[in-house]
């Protein structure tokens, strides 16, 4: 484990749960192979010896601890739930949507706190912008398993 965070980290990754790694990981190594700084903070609720576990296979710089979120140095913050509330950071907040099915995995307050939600597919992509059309700037449909941002759909 990598205690110290590195300086000028171009992206943060916030694995609450260990089943974010699927989601995280293919972005997180694409960013990678552009020349961007990634570092991961897994969530310290839960499943922490298997985050760890997993961030250590997978040769990710990590760290442990939510808190730390509101103290590092980075230019975006991706979240696969909503942010926590008390979060204080001058970094972009990213909400990466993973639901299935009709789960909107807090989709309403992501809307409130993200600067920028992914949606997943362009069903969704367009029942969201009906639904929700004063936040039409921030959504951007991704697809599944797609590790880039995705293009910008109006």
């Amino acid at each position: 484990m990598n205690t110290k965070i590195p300086k000028a980290i171009d992206v943060v990754f916030y694995v609450a749960y260990p089943y974010y790694f699927p989601h995280f990981l293919p972005i997180g190594k694409a960013l990678l192979r552009e020349g961007l700084k990634i570092h991961y903070v897994l969530s310290c609720k839960q499943n922490t010896v298997l985050m760890e576990s997993i961030a250590t296979e997978e040769g990710l710089e990590y760290s442990l601890g939510e808190e730390k979120l509101s103290t590092i140095e980075t230019k975006a913050i991706v979240f696969a739930n909503v942010p926590p509330e008390t979060l204080q950071t001058k970094a972009k907040t990213f909400f990466l949507c993973h639901g299935t099915g009709t789960k909107q995995c807090g989709f309403n307050k992501a809307l409130e706190k993200c600067d920028v939600v992914f949606v997943e597919g362009q069903y969704r992509f367009m029942l969201y912008n009906k639904t929700f059309p004063q936040h039409k700037e921030k959504l951007y449909q991704v697809w599944i398993f797609q590790a880039r941002y995705g293009d910008k759909q109006q």
